[in-house]
C-alpha cells in the first residue's frame, strides 16, 4: 500500500517556552460559520483567566471572515484552503501560551476545562500534557451523549492508547508548549487519522500524558462525512498504515531502549489490526502486524499478553482475537487490572 502523497516536508519547531499561565487555543476552521460560533461561545465562557484564541480560517467562503471580524477578542489568521493540519501549523507558531489546546471548530469545551487542566500542569511539573474524558454527542444537542471515551487516574500515554475505551479525543488534551515543540508539526500529508499520527508520535517519544481531573471535552458524532461515520476505505487503510510506519521509524530512531513504549505501540497495533479484520481488511491487518514484528525483532516488548499475541497473531487465529478483545477491549475494569499488573 502506498503512502499518502507528499505535499509538504516535516520540519522542527522552535517555539520557546511561552508566556507562563497563558493557554493558547488553536482553532482551524473551514466553512463552519454556525458551528464555529458555538465553539467560540464555549471558549468565551471559560473560567481560566488567561486564554488566547487563535482561529486560522482555511479559506472559508461561507461568511466565516465576517463572523470573525465581529469577535475582537479572537486572533484571526487566514490562509488559502490547504487543510486543518496546515492551519494548526500556522496557528501554533503565532501563539504565545505556555499551554496549547487544539480544538476543532465543531467541538465544545465545558467552562472549567482549561482552568482545571492548566492548574494540574502548574502543579505537576513531571507531566508533559494532561487529558480528560471525551463525550461524543449527537448534533445538535450537547446533552445527547452517544458514547464516552474515558481514561483512568494516573494512566500514562501508553495506557491511553490501549483500546478504544481509553482512546481520547484530541480536544481532551492540554499540552505544554515544550511538548508540542518536541512532537513537531502536524503532518500535512494526512487527510484523516491526524490525531492518531500525533498521539503515536507522542507515544514513541515518551511524552508523559496522564489522565486527571473532571475536565471533559465534547465532540459531535453522526454527521455525514465525519470520521465516526466513515468505514475503512482503501485511502483510510493507506493512511492508517502510514501513521504506524512513521511511529515505528521514530521509535527506531529515538526510542531504542523503550520496552514500555514499544509494547504500547504493538498493543495499539494489535487493536487496530483486529479492527481492520472486523471491517473486511485482512491484507491491511496482516501488513500492520508484519511491520510490528519487524520493529520488535529481538527487543523486549513490555506486556506479557502483548508479546504472546504478537507472536501468534494471524488473520485466522479467531480464538486469539477473542481473548485479546476480552482482556484489552472488553470491560474497562478488566482492562485496567490487566494494565496495572503489566499483563497487557
Amino acid at each position: 500500500m502506498s503512502d499518502p502523497q507528499l505535499t509538504t516536508t516535516d520540519s522542527a519547531w522552535r517555539l520557546g517556552p511561552g508566556r507562563p499561565g497563558l493557554v493558547s487555543v488553536i482553532v482551524p476552521t473551514y466553512n463552519r460559520r454556525g458551528l464555529l460560533a458555538e465553539t467560540l461561545a464555549s471558549l468565551r465562557a471559560q473560567t481560566h483567566l488567561e486564554v488566547e484564541t487563535v482561529v486560522v480560517d482555511d479559506g472559508s467562503t461561507d461568511g466565516t471572515p465576517e463572523l470573525l471580524a465581529q469577535e475582537n477578542w479572537v486572533r484571526c489568521l487566514r490562509q488559502e484552503h490547504a487543510g486543518a493540519q496546515r492551519a494548526r501549523n500556522q496557528g501554533v507558531p503565532a501563539s504565545h501560551g505556555e499551554f496549547i489546546q487544539f480544538l476543532d471548530s465543531d467541538d465544545l469545551l465545558p467552562p472549567d476545562k482549561l482552568a482545571e487542566q492548566a492548574t494540574y500542569l502548574a502543579e505537576h511539573a513531571e507531566a508533559d500534557a494532561v487529558y480528560g474524558d471525551s463525550l461524543g454527542f449527537v448534533d445538535p444537542d450537547p446533552h445527547a451523549i452517544r458514547f464516552r471515551l474515558e481514561g483512568a487516574p494516573r494512566d500514562k500515554l501508553r495506557f491511553h492508547l490501549r483500546g478504544h475505551r481509553l482512546l481520547a479525543h484530541i480536544s481532551a488534551v492540554l499540552w505544554r508548549r515544550v511538548a508540542v515543540e518536541r512532537i513537531g508539526p502536524w503532518d500535512e500529508r494526512l487527510t484523516r487519522w491526524q490525531d492518531w499520527d500525533y498521539l503515536l508520535r507522542a507515544l514513541v517519544l515518551g511524552v508523559n500524558l496522564p489522565h486527571a481531573g473532571r475536565a471533559r471535552s465534547l465532540f459531535r458524532v453522526g454527521r455525514a462525512g465525519s470520521i465516526t461515520t466513515t468505514a475503512y476505505s482503501d485511502s483510510t487503510c493507506h493512511t492508517l498504515l502510514y501513521a504506524f510506519r512513521k511511529a515505528e521509524g521514530l521509535l527506531r530512531e529515538q526510542g531504542k531502549d523503550s520496552p514500555g513504549n514499544l509494547g504500547a505501540l504493538c498493543a495499539r497495533g494489535i487493536d487496530t489490526a483486529d479492527d481492520l479484520l472486523a471491517n473486511g481488511r485482512p491484507e491491511a491487518a496482516s501488513e500492520l502486524v508484519t511491520g510490528l514484528h519487524q520493529l520488535a525483532g529481538d527487543r523486549r516488548v513490555a506486556g506479557a499478553l502483548t508479546r504472546w499475541c504478537l507472536g501468534r497473531w494471524t488473520p485466522e487465529s479467531s480464538a486469539l482475537h477473542r481473548l485479546w478483545q476480552m482482556l484489552a477491549l472488553g470491560d474497562y475494569g478488566v482492562q485496567r487490572i490487566a494494565l496495572r499488573l503489566g499483563i497487557a
